[in-house]
């Protein structure tokens, strides 16, 4: 599993920055991201994004509140309700990457250097733990069985078998 990640700058008078982004993986691992559906696992949301969402909770919070009976309350509600919506509809549709997203690759075009290097540090480090994911799924892959026991020895790092969790079952 290899991340091609491209990094470059454009603009004359005002600066874009650009971050291209695609994963490539064997077909083990992409047979192994399919099998367990970690294609959908989301690797960067836009601040817009998550701004978008809780405004939208907060305004159906404030429909919640109101009153179905009242008429005064009731045309608020239709209207907070609708706010609601199209707030839910624009989180939404904002710029979120998931694992599919970089399969296929991603470009993401910003005015704003900051938002970029978080982008990109995101992307890295949600790409980390698709890899540990991969290889937990590959270790379940092989039908094998460990035995763990203390060696008897005091070491600091096993705990006394006293200690042990211990499972029954009725």
């Amino acid at each position: 599993m290899q991340l091609a990640l491209t990094r470059s700058e454009r603009g004359l008078f005002f600066r874009n920055y650009t971050l291209s982004v695609q994963l490539e993986v064997l077909d083990s691992d992409g047979a192994l991201i399919r099998r367990h559906q970690l294609q959908r696992v989301r690797l960067y949301t836009s601040p817009q994004a998550i701004a978008l969402e809780s405004r939208a909770l907060a305004t159906a919070e404030r429909a919640r509140k109101l009153s179905r009976w009242r008429s005064d309350e009731r045309n608020r509600r239709a209207i907070l309700d609708l706010l609601g919506a199209t707030l839910a509809l624009r989180a939404g549709a904002a710029f979120v990457i998931d694992v599919s997203d970089v399969l296929r690759g991603v470009t993401i075009l910003c005015t704003d250097l900051p938002e970029t290097i978080k982008a990109e540090q995101a992307l890295v480090l949600g790409l980390d733990l698709l890899r540990a994911r991969v290889e937990n799924a590959r270790a379940f892959e092989n039908q094998r069985s460990q035995i763990f026991e203390p060696d008897g020895d005091n070491e600091p790092t096993l705990a006394a078998p006293s200690t042990w969790v211990r499972f029954h079952r009725r």
